[in-house]
C-alpha cells in the first residue's frame, strides 16, 4: 500500500496552480520526484506537511467514467469532487469500455455487445469502427502499444483479439460464456472469467490455468498488479469478491448488490468503485469490505473505468 499512500498525498484537483508550483519548485527541490517522497516518521499521516500539500499538484488527477443507458451520456466523474461531466452521447448505450495506458483514448462496445468504436473523451467526437452482426461482446482490453484489443465473445465462448480498428478478428481459446477479462502487462497474461470459473491464459491463448472454480459469472474483473490481487463482481450472486493472482484466498469483500456489471480500481486509495445495475447504482467500498457508499443513483451504468485526466 506504500506506492499508493504516496499517489494520495501526491494529488489535487486544482489543476490550475501547478503552473506557478513548477516554477517555484524547479529552483528549490530539482532532483526530487513525487514518488520519492516518503511520509516522515514526525509527520505520520502525511497530511500535515505542507511541502507534500504543495508537491500534489504536480500529480495527475484521477476520474471516473461510465456511460448511462438512461439518457445515452458518457460521464466522467471526478474522484474528489463527484461532480459528473456529460461529455458526449451515443446512438446507443456504452456497455464496455476499454482506455489505452494513458486515458487519453477509449475504446467502447456499444449496441447489446455488437458494435466498435474509439472516442477522445474530452473532444467527443466518436469514430464508429465496426459492426458484429452476430457477436456479443461482454469483456475487453486494449493493449495500445501492440495494437491489439482482447474482447471475450460471449455468445460463441471465444476469447478474440483483433487489431485496433476492429479487423483481423482471431480466436484465441473457447473456454465457453466468457465475460470480463484483465491483462497483467508485467507478465503478458489475461486473466478471465468464464464458463462460472476465473482463468488464466497466456496472451496467444495457450497456458490454460484454472484459478478460481465457479459458481462466479461476471461481467468484469481487475487485477491490481502490485497487490497480486484480483477483483470481480459476481452478477447471479450480487457479490464483489477478490482472490489472490493464483486464485488462493478467495473472499467476499460485499454482498447484497444487485445484478453488479462493472468495478474499477482506485489507484490513489484502496476504494473500489462498483456498478450496481439492477439498482442503478454506482458505489465505493474499501478493499476490506467497509465505508460501503453510494456515489451516484439513477445511473443505467454496465461498466465502470479509472484513468488519469
Amino acid at each position: 500500500m506504500l506506492m499508493k499512500r504516496i499517489i494520495s498525498i501526491c494529488r489535487v484537483s486544482r489543476k490550475g496552480l501547478r503552473l506557478l508550483l513548477i516554477l517555484t519548485l524547479s529552483t528549490w527541490v530539482p532532483f526530487v520526484s513525487c514518488g520519492e517522497l516518503p511520509c516522515r516518521p514526525e509527520d505520520p499521516s502525511c497530511s500535515e506537511s505542507s511541502f507534500l500539500t504543495l508537491w500534489s499538484l504536480l500529480a495527475p488527477d484521477y476520474a471516473l467514467y461510465y456511460g448511462n443507458s438512461l439518457d445515452l451520456g458518457f460521464y466522467r466523474m471526478d474522484l474528489e469532487e463527484q461532480t459528473p461531466v456529460n461529455l458526449f452521447t451515443t446512438a446507443n448505450a456504452v456497455e464496455r469500455l476499454g482506455f489505452n495506458s494513458t486515458g487519453q483514448t477509449l475504446w467502447f462496445i456499444s449496441n447489446n455487445g455488437r458494435d466498435l468504436s474509439r472516442v477522445m473523451p474530452d473532444d467527443g467526437n466518436v469514430t464508429f469502427l465496426k459492426n458484429y452482426p452476430s457477436a456479443d461482446y461482454w469483456g475487453m482490453h486494449v493493449l495500445e502499444d501492440r495494437n491489439e484489443i482482447y474482447l471475450a465473445e460471449n455468445g460463441s465462448g471465444d476469447l478474440q483479439r483483433t487489431d485496433l480498428q476492429g479487423n483481423n478478428v482471431s480466436n484465441l481459446v473457447t473456454p465457453g460464456t466468457p465475460g470480463g477479462l484483465d491483462i497483467d502487462t508485467g507478465d503478458d497474461q489475461i486473466y478471465l472469467l468464464a464458463n462460472n470459473e476465473i482463468h488464466r491464459y497466456n496472451l496467444d491463448g495457450s497456458g490454460y490455468t484454472l484459478l478460481v472454480g465457479g459458481p462466479t459469472t461476471g461481467h468484469d474483473l481487475e487485477i491490481e498488479q502490485s497487490q497480486q490481487t484480483m477483483y470481480w463482481v459476481d452478477f447471479p450472486n450480487g457479490e464483489l469478491r477478490s482472490a489472490n493472482l493464483d486464485g488462493t484466498n478467495n473472499q467476499l469483500i460485499l454482498a447484497g448488490l444487485n445484478g453488479p456489471r462493472g468495478l474499477a480500481l482506485d489507484p490513489t486509495s484502496d476504494y473500489i468503485y462498483y456498478c450496481n445495475t439492477g439498482d442503478q447504482e454506482i458505489g465505493r467500498v474499501r478493499e476490506n469490505g467497509t465505508n460501503n457508499t453510494i456515489l451516484r443513483s439513477n445511473v443505467g451504468c454496465a461498466d465502470i473505468d479509472i484513468t488519469q485526466y
